[in-house]
């Protein structure tokens, strides 16, 4: 009986470590958006942690259903302090520095809470027919926050009609202040992304993301020859490996398609 048990046990462990678990190889995809196609790409159909990438399905949900955006609402977070800001405001933190607090508070002030506004970012995940991704919060802190790369060329697809969205997702910093001895001081925060955005003057989405589960992710789209190209990178072990996988799908699958490849 026990060599029976041994036997099993080893077939059964060999079956799970013979799956390509979703740390062991990055996913990436390039697909060129305007002929609707991909160029090229690995584990794309793979589910996985997507972390602060959920914060562009955050945007969009608010874009689509929210007409006051100069509403100030409460939040509590670095950025802006303790007190009320305009949700124009948050959604400045939340795709240009990733403000995990902004998402938590455009969330709560949903009808229904944070709880509905998270079933929002699902029903509308499946209207635009995402259906290998789910969402467990409106930060993507939590682990449960998945998809697909192939999904999320549907989501940058859809957050790309948005103009407002390709504006701030695509800036360099936002402003915020700084009281201090009833002197304010305007100061500069710096977009997540902001090495690949001062390198590439064509990314015209951007968004970035890391948990442990999730790993390095990044999704872009990027603007070349009149044409749209979106890039989706998953699972990168850290910010050099995430930035490098960028930059070569960029030059090598991108502008080479036009002959200016480096």
């Amino acid at each position: 009986m026990r060599l029976v048990a041994l036997i099993l046990f080893t077939v059964l462990s060999l079956s799970v470590h013979s799956k390509s678990l979703p740390g062991d190889l990055p996913t990436y995809l390039v697909y060129n958006q305007t002929e609707e196609r991909m160029i090229t790409g690995r584990s794309v159909d793979q589910v996985r942690s997507i972390a602060s990438v959920t914060k562009l399905m955050t945007a969009l949900v608010v874009f689509e259903n929210d007409h006051n955006l100069n509403q100030e609402i409460r939040y509590r977070g670095v950025f802006y302090g303790s007190r009320y800001v305009s949700k124009k405001k948050l959604l400045d933190s939340l795709l240009i520095r990733s403000d995990n607090k902004a998402a938590d508070a455009l969330a709560e002030d949903w009808p229904g809470g944070a709880q509905g506004f998270v079933a929002k970012m699902n029903q509308r995940a499946r209207e635009l027919g995402m259906y290998n991704t789910n969402f467990a919060d409106a930060s993507g802190l939590h682990h449960q926050n998945t998809s697909t790369a192939k999904d999320l060329i549907l989501l940058i697809n859809q957050a790309s009609k948005n103009l407002d969205i390709l504006k701030i997702s695509s800036s360099q910093y936002f402003v915020t202040e700084q009281t201090s001895k009833k002197r304010v001081t305007q100061i500069e925060i710096p977009n997540t992304n902001r090495g690949l955005l001062s390198e590439f003057n064509n990314i015209i989405l951007s968004k970035t993301g890391w948990t442990t589960p999730a790993g390095r992710c990044l999704v872009l789209l990027v603007e070349h020859n009149k044409q749209h190209y979106a890039v989706v990178i998953l699972g990168e072990k850290n910010n050099k490996d995430r930035e490098a996988q960028a930059r070569y799908l960029i030059n090598n699958h991108v502008r080479a398609l036009h002959g200016d490849g480096q």
